[in-house]
């Protein structure tokens, strides 16, 4: 008998993490932290592992924080446990994690509630000791040796949406499990599309993002570049800049890389261009990877053939908005005290300047609320500051990195699962791939596990 366990503590996106049992023992899939809570609530509940056999191994899909940034938490209760992952997300995780700890080294300075450390830069040191690297279609055991065999084996597979991402597959005996991680199918601008393998397994853990997006052909990636290109334009016509909010893992990369594509293709006129420290530290790791066999446009080092100026923390305060420039700068979602946040604040009332939202959205996020206000009404980035008026012009493109929802469906069908278990997505994005899945296989088992449930099958 198999079981899962979702640790997360709530559905949606948020600390993704989940175990996975079976006879021959259990494997923990992710250790991430909620993003938009602090302290132990933003954990994955590793309590409800507390007597349990310790796993035997724990694999990491890949570096963002909502799958990686428990991680020292969770090998500090399991000292043994092997913790797989790609060399690419190796790299970016430990650059992810201590960024952690400094964000809640600030969070703890900030708070009135007591501790949000929940672990320190030692911690993420050592845990480090128990990552073990693993490159792509190369078939491993628990103990990270090549070939598998026996009872158990596991290999990753290029998942296409960060650098480093990847779906894991397992054999357990004879039963096969793969786990999706995030993934995209359609390729990117510096990322090739996933290549996961044509098979068909019993179980099919598979995220659910965008279940309640539908695609159509506006959201083709051309369209949508030529559209930047056209936003652009206007903008430095008009004398003002084009201002970003990205995550600094993944969309920095991708938006340093469409500037490139646009300028050499003579879309755009050159012009100064900024993004965040952390987002240079992790393209600093995409430049070192030009060459891998996930990355389109091979060779291209993006901070030395764009060329961007990189605005820290201590600029934040500084930082002014100069005209004919790009502005890429971290969070995607506006997170309070953070460099987007605290340099939106100075072009929203300003209607000369361009404000381009280019991936996925939280609602209640500030991006969010400044997305659903209306012009010239009061929105309020930061509770600690004035609201600000919004008077610039606010567009949205879609550059997501995660897959569409049709094409899950498809890839779901070829793998013929007899059960599939839906993680990583709000409710409604979940139930429209629960309905599609039971009317497009009515032989699988679709289930979306509730957080603290085990889900058993055979």
């Amino acid at each position: 008998m198999f079981g899962f366990l979702h640790l997360g503590g709530e559905l949606g996106i948020g600390a993704n993490s989940y175990l996975l049992r079976t006879p021959r023992g259990t494997f923990l899939l992710d250790a991430g932290m909620h993003p938009k809570k602090v302290g132990a609530s933003s954990a994955p509940e590793f309590g409800l592992l507390e007597g349990m056999e310790a796993p035997l191994a724990a694999f990491v899909t890949h570096a963002h924080q909502d799958h990686v940034g428990c991680l020292p938490m969770f090998t500090r209760a399991f000292p043994e446990c092997p913790v797989f992952m790609t060399p690419e997300t190796l790299a970016l995780s430990d650059i992810m994690l201590h960024n952690s700890v400094n964000v809640m080294l600030r969070e703890q300075e900030a708070s009135r509630e007591g501790e949000v450390l929940l672990y320190s830069h030692r911690s993420v040191e050592l845990s480090r000791r128990q990552w073990r690297a693993q490159s792509y279609g190369v078939k491993f055991n628990v103990t990270g040796e090549r070939g598998g065999g026996g009872d158990m084996e596991f290999c990753f597979y290029p998942a296409g949406h960060v650098l480093g991402s990847a779906g894991v597959f397992f054999r357990i005996d004879d039963i096969r499990v793969f786990y999706t991680g995030d993934v995209h199918f359609g390729g990117q601008t510096l990322l090739r599309a996933a290549e996961f393998p044509d098979i068909e397994v019993d179980c099919l853990i598979m995220e659910a993002t965008r279940g309640d997006t539908q695609w159509s052909e506006e959201r083709a990636r051309e369209r949508q570049k030529a559209r930047l290109g056209e936003l652009i334009r206007e903008a430095f016509s008009d004398g003002g800049c084009v201002t970003m909010p990205v995550f600094a893992l993944g969309k920095t990369q991708e938006v340093l890389g469409l500037i490139w594509e646009l300028r050499r293709e003579g879309a755009i006129p050159p012009g100064p261009v900024y993004i965040g420290g952390l987002g240079a530290k992790f393209t600093a790791v995409y430049d070192a990877a030009s060459r891998s066999e996930e990355r389109l446009h091979p060779g291209l080092r993006l901070l030395e053939q764009v060329g961007p100026l990189v605005a820290t923390g201590a600029d934040a305060h500084g930082l002014q908005p100069r005209r004919r420039c790009i502005y890429a700068l971290s969070s995607g979602m506006l997170t309070e005290r953070t460099v987007s946040n605290l340099f939106v604040r100075k072009i929203l009332g300003d209607p000369v300047q361009r404000l381009v939202f280019v991936g996925d959205r939280d609602p209640e996020s500030p991006a969010g609320r400044v997305r659903a206000a209306k012009e010239g009404e009061e929105v309020m980035l930061d509770e600690a500051m004035p609201p600000v008026r919004k008077r610039c012009r606010v567009d949205e493109l879609d550059f997501s990195s995660h897959a569409s929802r049709e094409s899950l469906v498809e890839f779901a069908k070829r793998m013929r699962p007899r059960v599939v278990l839906l993680v990583h997505g709000d409710v409604p994005a979940m139930e429209w791939f629960r309905v599609e899945l039971e009317g497009a296989m009515p032989w699988a088992r679709v289930v979306i596990p509730q957080p603290r449930e085990w889900v058993e099958f055979e």
